[in-house]
């Protein structure tokens, strides 16, 4: 196995997401600790690569989401009216089935589940979440945080 990016024969090995749109059909793509790092695709924190996400090429640490979920997670309620009080009845009406379903999943309920795709647009892009809510409201689309089925 060698490594993506530079080329050497890793150990350790990183299996690290496959975000690019391969023409070879490669599923797997195998990269040295450093080269992973360095490409912002393994978080050091929790000794781990990140998860890659269907239809971008973003990646971010599941784990990394869920500690500030939980450590900000008083916002959510608020979070959650303010665009809920924004979004058109349609987009609404899907917002509301992702969020039914995750909480089914997590046991947090639907404003928590929200805030956690906020939260989840957040670390992919980057971005302070409370900015991915403004953009959110903005557009008055909850397209930004929906999570992508395929």
């Amino acid at each position: 196995m060698r490594c993506k990016f530079c080329g050497t024969d890793p150990d350790p090995v990183v299996l690290v997401p496959n975000v690019e749109k391969r023409k070879d059909g490669q599923i797997e793509i195998f990269s040295c600790l450093d080269c992973a790092i360095k490409q912002g695709i393994y978080c050091e924190k929790h000794d781990s690569p990140h998860t890659g996400f269907s239809g971008d090429e973003t990646t971010a640490c599941l784990r990394c989401i869920e500690e500030e979920v939980q450590t900000k997670k008083e916002a959510a309620e608020e979070v959650y009216a303010r665009i809920c009080g924004t979004l058109p009845q349609e987009e609404l009406d899907e917002l509301k089935e992702f969020a039914e379903d995750s909480s089914v999943i997590t046991g947090d309920d639907e404003s928590v589940s929200v805030f956690r795709f906020v939260m989840t647009t957040a670390h992919r892009l980057k971005l302070p979440w409370d900015q991915v809510v403004v953009m959110t409201l903005e557009r008055r689309s909850a397209q930004l945080i929906l999570p992508s089925p395929f």
